[in-house]
């Protein structure tokens, strides 16, 4: 993710690495006293009740930042944390493994290693992935295909590594402990999926975002792979600082989902989400297109209540300490941006299996 204005994950202030760092905001504690001593003038006291209207609120303002500094602080920390534990979790586990397996060949680890067989990069996969980029990088097949066949290569050897991995670790029927933070999350929302779906999936994002428009197709996968077992949930969260247009974007979501036609606005939105496209007039047209009534969709956006709607989600994902989008949690467990596709669909995997075992008990 980047910084500018056009990602969609915002960086917290605070870095993962500085888990033990004294946070250097002092509580306002000005605000909470009314009767909190200012200045004194001869015998006569001046306490924050004198204070003006502007400067209470400032003082509210701080406080409320603070609050918020404290949330993401500590999903920051509760993530960072899981994932040290975890990876040490898998270089144990991988260790232990390995030496098993080498002392049952009468071999080493090394060897094991290096007798690992990689499939080699051929030339029409490095040509894809360059078509796939080609955008981005912005040169000629020719000056870049020696870079990519290295990275894939790459790629190839820790793949096959890792899978020889794994299946060490179920031969040897080697598993972590480690369990994933889960946070509790509301899943009102439209929903798409049975309701006793084992494994739910709340997405907090934004129709301006392209790291959102990114994961909905690995999220089409996932439901597709998983039609009985998967649920989906929407929820908003507009990033107006960012994306002018996704507030609109999410107003007329709210109001086609007052006509039953929310999962068909959501995958128009994502099909190409340029603020051309999601502009206030291509909106109305997309979304009429769609079967909504004109009359019912105009009275709809202009109704306090469907502001409230969006509001109602984006409070909770600053409550939940969430920093950007697309935000995904996975039978509570956050996934922060965009995921690579096999990672999301193996977290997915795992809570079902557990699901199942639970289920088996």
């Amino acid at each position: 993710m980047t910084t500018s204005s056009s990602a969609c994950l915002r960086t917290t202030i605070i870095s993962l690495l500085t888990l033990t760092l004294a946070i250097p905001v002092a509580r306002a504690d000005v605000d909470l006293n009314p009767n909190a001593p200012l200045a004194q003038i001869g015998n006569e006291q001046l306490t924050t009740r004198d204070a003006s209207e502007a400067a209470r609120s400032k003082q509210l303002r701080l406080q409320a930042e603070h609050d918020r500094q404290i949330r993401e602080y500590d999903v920051a920390a509760r993530l960072a944390r899981d994932e040290a534990w975890s990876a040490e979790a898998d270089r144990l586990i991988n260790e232990r493994v390995l030496a098993l397996e080498a002392k049952a060949r009468r071999s080493t680890p090394e060897k094991l290693l290096e007798q690992i067989k990689v499939p080699p990069v051929t030339a029409q996969e490095a040509r894809t992935i360059y078509d796939e980029h080609a955008r981005e990088i912005k040169q000629p097949y020719e000056s870049v295909e020696q870079a990519i066949f290295e990275e894939l290569a790459r790629e190839h050897k820790l793949q096959a590594k890792q899978t020889y991995l794994k299946g060490l670790r179920n031969q040897y029927g080697a598993r972590s402990l480690v369990e994933p933070t889960r946070f509790t999350v509301d899943i009102n929302g439209p929903t798409l999926g049975p309701k006793d779906a084992p494994v739910t999936l709340v997405l907090f994002a934004d129709f301006q975002c392209p790291y959102c428009a990114k994961l909905i197709p690995q999220l089409n996968q996932a439901l597709q792979a998983h039609p009985n077992d998967l649920k989906l949930v929407y929820r908003h969260m507009p990033l107006g600082s960012i994306h002018p247009q996704a507030m609109g974007a999410a107003l007329a979501a709210v109001c086609a989902d007052q006509q039953g036609k929310f999962w068909p606005a959501y995958a128009a939105f994502y099909t190409e989400p340029s603020q051309a496209s999601l502009a206030p007039a291509a909106l109305r047209t997309t979304v009429l297109g769609l079967g909504v009534d004109a009359e019912a969709y105009d009275a709809c956006l202009k109704a306090p209540q469907t502001a409230d709607i969006i509001k109602t989600d984006s409070d909770l994902a600053d409550n939940l300490g969430l920093t950007g989008t697309p935000a995904l949690f996975v039978n509570g467990r956050l996934l922060r941006g965009s995921q690579p596709t096999d990672k999301l669909l193996a977290i997915i995997d795992e809570e079902l299996q557990q699901a199942r075992s639970t289920k088996a008990r």
